[in-house]
């Protein structure tokens, strides 16, 4: 009997090994724009940046017309590019010596918030104006007059905003009028915050005792906490539609959570276009088009 079971194990490692192949991806990852339609299946419209290395952290315009994103192009840094969804063209549009990160293009069009390395603090929000003149370097200002270290953030109707700080997993908030920085809770995660749709509230995610993961909201007036959805298998990248609910994605899949259902229930499968491991996702505002980082197998 030792025997036998022993050569079922043997068989079943053997079978197991020549089942399991390794699975090679393109260098970095790709933003990836799809087109939402009515009955919420996707159509692929292009892959947006498409170069081998780093292209993530997708935004809308305030009219839709266009994806803002970063890229390592060059290999050395991080810029922010703009992918015009009319034309298929991309446009450079910050050509600084240092590095920027996580751009929202300010209604109208005329300038756009990007998180830039450099300087003092060494990472802080700072205001572009739009186009940019390669000559001119890209000049900019910081829009956050604060000494606080912010590696995300987030901007309501109202001119405040909340920032992820880089060195003390931190949650402030930043406030028009004040020129200090006001502390609002620790234990929070490195991911982008985002405005509710419909208020002027924040989300976050924020690390429970457990280790758990839970999206959760700050209302900039009265400082409140609340719990509003637990992080699918605690994973941070995660986006709102414009309804109020919210999506994010595991390996191939898209899931969604609404007040209605309560929990996570599958909402795309991209297995079909070839994308896995995604990451980052974006929404229009008119709930048309969808932004996805995700990553390709080599051909």
């Amino acid at each position: 009997m030792k025997n036998l079971l022993r050569s079922v194990l043997i068989a079943s490692i053997s079978i197991s090994g020549l089942a399991i192949a390794e699975v090679k991806y393109r260098p970095g990852m790709d933003v990836f724009l799809f087109k939402i339609e009515k009955d919420n299946k996707l159509s692929l419209i292009k892959n947006a940046s498409d170069v081998d290395g780093y292209d993530n952290q997708p935004s809308f315009s305030p009219d839709n017309k266009s994806v803002l994103y970063v890229s390592a192009k060059d290999g050395k840094q991080t810029d922010v590019y703009q992918y015009d969804i009319s034309s298929g063209k991309n446009k450079r549009l910050t050509f600084t010596e240092t590095s920027e990160y996580s751009p929202v293009m300010n209604k109208g069009g005329s300038t756009f918030y990007a998180v830039r390395e450099g300087g003092e603090p060494y990472q802080s929000v700072h205001l572009y104006h739009y186009p940019n003149d390669v000559t001119a370097q890209s000049k900019s200002q910081w829009a956050v007059s604060s000494q606080t270290p912010i590696g995300y953030y987030a901007f309501n109707s109202k001119g405040t905003a909340v920032g992820w700080a880089r060195w003390a997993n931190s949650m402030y908030l930043f406030e028009k009028d004040n020129p200090y920085a006001t502390f609002i809770t620790g234990n929070a995660v490195p991911s982008r915050p985002f405005t509710i749709p419909g208020s002027d509230k924040f989300s976050f995610i924020h690390r429970q005792a457990n280790d758990e993961l839970w999206i959760k909201s700050i209302d900039p007036v009265s400082r409140a906490i609340t719990p509003i959805a637990p992080a699918m298998n605690n994973n941070y990248d995660y986006a709102w539609m414009p309804d109020g609910s919210i999506i994010t994605g595991k390996g191939s899949e898209l899931y969604r959570w609404s007040k209605k259902s309560k929990s996570w229930l599958k909402w795309n499968n991209l297995t079909g276009f070839e994308l896995y491991d995604i990451s980052r996702l974006a929404v229009s505002s008119d709930s048309k088009y969808l932004a996805v980082v995700a990553k390709t197998l080599v051909e």
